[in-house]
């Protein structure tokens, strides 16, 4: 399928010998209007057994209309139409001379790059496989079909694209109770595993039962998870257990209110997992329950219910801190956020909150904010403390919590100890760049399609 660029019919004509014969009545049955439009497209005879290509010099813009036959073969999302713009088709292109395969990565660099380079010719194999491209400057480009229609400049490819980056949109509100796995089913069967992350991703919590209760255990199931576990101040896991010494609120049996782990970090951990290795049943440990509050779900009601104080709480930023000595010696940490982030359509898809690690210095807001702000923490505070928004239980030993650490807050009921008995929680991160990552793979695997990284 060959496509020119021609600005008058007599500059059709002149380019005549450059087509096949069969191509000529093509341009002779054309319309002069449609000779002197930058836009221009030339289609088989037989315009089901072939794709048509049309390109806008005007818009810098490629068309492809795919034959029926050829949609939905081996991928049931492939549409009938796709647009890429000229500009990303020459950046794109997968030759040898511009694509790394071994690294999958380009080798076109910007310095040898012209944005605004023409279309001489633009065609697609008769089994409508692969899209070929010639520039007016000698360079050839070619792309494979399914390469291209899952990076189609479409409304629907942009969809499935938005569901692979796991934009907010995915998220779905909880029921009251927790849902669970089965350790060994999540370590021996990866469709097990792909099912936990994708409820981990849409609800933001769940439960892992009959997991090992020896230390050990937390890294190799964050290894599963995401390939290793991500470190903090604290090491790359902790022990959360009563101390003589604590060095955070977590480490005493009082008391801890609904936060978000590490909100003095501005790149804090995505996902915290905590791992029960002893919390007997027996009545040793009285109290202890868990804490589990959804911050989406609270931001909605607020947004609803009291509109100036979700604004406060999306516009007034608070300084959290963490000041101490522990894996990594003495540490202050110093984060301003907002309790609620926005992203770029309005929806939140941040929650950053921590009452034990608010900073007592806050002196970089208007006086006259203050009184507005502590109100609006008030209303969050009550609201993520009662259903529908809360969780209460008790973690049983073997039990594993995985948390979305953006999204769910937790805490914990004060505990007192009886005899000799230990309430002993095992704690990690990984993030969620690492979980997408293996969730996308496990897709692939599953449909059997792996997909180049570019």
């Amino acid at each position: 399928m060959h496509c020119l660029h021609s600005t008058t019919l007599k500059s059709a004509f002149s380019r005549l010998k450059l087509l096949p014969g069969r191509w000529c009545h093509r341009l002779f049955s054309r319309s002069l209007s449609s000779a002197s439009s930058k836009s221009s497209a030339w289609h088989r005879p037989d315009a089901s057994a072939a794709a048509a290509v049309s390109v806008d010099e005007a818009r810098r813009t490629l068309s492809v209309t795919w034959p029926s036959s050829a949609q939905g073969s081996t991928a049931s999302h492939w549409e009938a139409a796709s647009l890429f713009p000229l500009a990303w088709l020459r950046d794109s292109c997968q030759c040898p001379t511009c694509f790394n395969p071994a690294t999958k990565s380009r080798t076109l660099h910007f310095k040898d790059f012209n944005p605004r380079v023409p279309v001489r010719s633009a065609s697609v194999s008769p089994d409508s496989s692969t899209l070929t491209v010639e520039w007016q400057d000698g360079h050839r480009s070619s792309y494979s079909r399914q390469w291209l229609q899952v990076r189609s400049f479409t409304e629907s490819a942009r969809r499935r694209r938005g569901e692979a980056l796991a934009f907010t949109a995915r998220k779905k509100q909880w029921s009251q109770e927790l849902t669970e796995f089965d350790y060994s089913e999540l370590m021996s069967k990866d469709s097990v595993l792909l099912e936990l992350l994708h409820h981990l991703d849409c609800f933001g919590c769940l439960l892992v039962r009959q997991s090992p209760t020896e230390l050990g255990t937390l890294p190799k199931f964050g290894q599963r998870l995401a390939g290793f576990l991500a470190p903090s101040n604290y090491g790359h896991s902790f022990e959360v257990k009563s101390k003589s010494d604590p060095s955070n609120a977590a480490y005493t049996s009082g008391y801890l209110g609904l936060h978000i782990d590490q909100s003095f970090y501005s790149r804090r951990p995505g996902v915290q997992i905590l791992h029960c290795i002893s919390q007997p049943t027996d009545g040793s440990i009285q109290g202890g329950e868990s804490l589990i509050a959804d911050g989406f779900q609270a931001a909605a009601i607020m947004r609803r219910s009291h509109p100036d104080h979700f604004q406060a709480l999306t516009t007034l930023p608070i300084d959290f801190n963490d000041y101490g000595s522990d894996f990594v010696g003495d540490f202050h940490f110093i984060n301003r956020e907002t309790v609620l982030r926005l992203n770029s359509i309005g929806e939140v898809d941040r929650v950053t909150f921590s009452g034990h690690s608010r900073d007592y210095n806050q002196n970089h807001l208007e006086p006259e904010k203050v009184q507005l702000l502590y109100e609006a923490l008030k209303i969050f505070y009550e609201t993520l403390s009662k259903p529908p928004c809360i969780i209460k239980h008790k973690m049983q030993t073997g039990h594993m919590q995985l948390l979305d650490n953006r999204r769910v807050l937790h805490g914990r009921l004060a505990f007192n100890v009886i005899g000799t008995a230990e309430r002993f929680l095992h704690g990690g991160y990984v993030e969620w760049d690492e979980v997408y990552s293996r969730m996308r793979r496990l897709e692939e695997a599953a449909r059997g399609d792996a997909r180049e990284a570019q």
